[in-house]
């Protein structure tokens, strides 16, 4: 991935190129997915993306909007001295939209999405 996106990935520090901002969508859907993969949490009624960079989580915020799915604004605390960002994703709808759109390849993470999905209490838009 490093070679074939001008140095996505040199060490630990990872960039969001213009090469991957001009992606097609299904690589987006990838990217995302992996993201979440390792970084994401499913709760009971949210979806949480982690980062210690805030403009690598702009990007991925960003690129979750052309699949129709609408994060909250970005949030920081701090972490053993280090600052550290997240967002999370509210609402069946947009559950639902990442469900179908992006996906978990973590089988624990697809089924807590899943549960999410079918919750009957929720407020659900559109």
């Amino acid at each position: 991935m490093n070679s074939i996106f001008n140095g996505f990935a040199e060490g630990f520090e990872k960039k969001i190129t213009k090469k991957i901002l001009n992606s097609d969508k299904n690589f987006k859907k990838g990217l995302i997915r992996s993201f979440y993969d390792d970084e994401g949490t499913v709760g009971k009624k949210n979806i949480r993306l982690f980062q210690d960079r805030r403009d690598i989580l702009e990007s991925f915020w960003t690129m979750l909007l052309l699949f129709d799915i609408h994060p909250s604004e970005i949030k920081e605390y701090k972490k053993r001295g280090k600052m550290r960002y997240y967002f999370d994703i509210f609402k069946k709808s947009n559950f639902k939209r990442f469900r179908k759109n992006i996906g978990f390849s973590s089988s624990i993470k697809s089924k807590k999405l899943d549960e999410i999905c079918v919750i009957k209490n929720f407020k659900s838009s559109r």
